[in-house]
């Protein structure tokens, strides 16, 4: 019966997303099924790489039915960099169905399975949990141009263990069918150039300064290594210094670490 229930909100749900034009509508219409799934709220982002091979800093689009703790977390997210060992992230990138999780006193739990989580990963689950969620329903999604989306529907309800996996186990492949619509229409509403804003755009050789300048290198020795002139060397780290808005060649070092467009080894 509830499956019934279920098939029909879909119906509904489907018939109402196809005749809007804008992505927040569609959000809206998404928001309101998911709900009647027992779900509460959605956060829907673009989960592409975070740095591409010239070392710009690319920025997801993202929405969030929620814009209370998402945004803040998403600051965070962004200026920590916790993609590096978002265990989320890594499951939007590798799989193509459902993934159901819940986060307990033992763990992360997804598809039933428990991850083995590093320290770093303990740590970013600690944070999730930290803002009252502990159990939901990820969806990846495939982008046209590189990457995935990520679809996640947060669940607050009083289920727990085998009631909550054979719930999710219900409800998962229409949560797959819902994401897809609305993926789709949001991919329609938002142009391309929109989706993936670029910052940082360093060039190779502005690049290889700054990283042999992390390796405490002088001007001339950086020089002697690549083969140009001590004048060409100055010059490099000069432009990559404004563009990263940075007061002497050490900060711009710094800056490049911290935003992973060098490392230090």
């Amino acid at each position: 019966m509830a499956e019934q229930s279920f098939y029909e909100n879909y119906q509904e749900y489907k018939y109402r997303i196809s005749s809007c034009v804008d992505a927040e509508t569609a959000l809206g219409y998404l928001q309101d099924f998911i709900k009647g799934m027992g779900f509460e709220d959605i956060y829907y982002t673009y989960m592409i790489q975070p740095y591409d091979e010239q070392g710009r800093l690319r920025l997801p689009f993202t929405m969030a039915t929620n814009a209370g703790w998402y945004n803040q977390w998403f600051r965070s997210y962004q200026e920590r960099q916790y993609f590096r060992f978002d265990p989320f992230y890594k499951l939007t990138m590798t799989c193509h169905l459902p993934v159901a999780w819940e986060l307990t006193s033992k763990g992360l739990f997804c598809n039933r399975e428990k991850l083995k989580l590093t320290a770093n990963q303990h740590q970013y689950v600690s944070g999730v949990f930290h803002h009252g969620v502990s159990q939901g329903v990820l969806i990846p999604l495939p982008l046209p141009d590189e990457g995935r989306a990520a679809l996640a529907c947060f669940y607050k309800g009083e289920m727990s263990g085998d009631e909550y996996w054979h719930y999710c186990d219900e409800v998962s492949d229409i949560l797959l069918m819902a994401g897809h619509h609305f993926h789709a229409k949001v991919l329609a509403a938002t142009p391309l150039p929109d989706r993936a804003v670029f910052e940082y755009k360093l060039t190779a050789r502005q690049r290889d300064c700054l990283h042999l300048s992390a390796l405490g290198k002088s001007y001339m020795e950086i020089a002697e290594v690549l083969g140009v002139s001590e004048r060409t060397v100055r010059y490099h780290c000069q432009n990559a210094q404004e563009k990263l808005g940075a007061s002497n060649r050490m900060h711009a070092v710094a800056l490049a670490i911290y935003h992973n467009i060098i490392t230090s080894i």
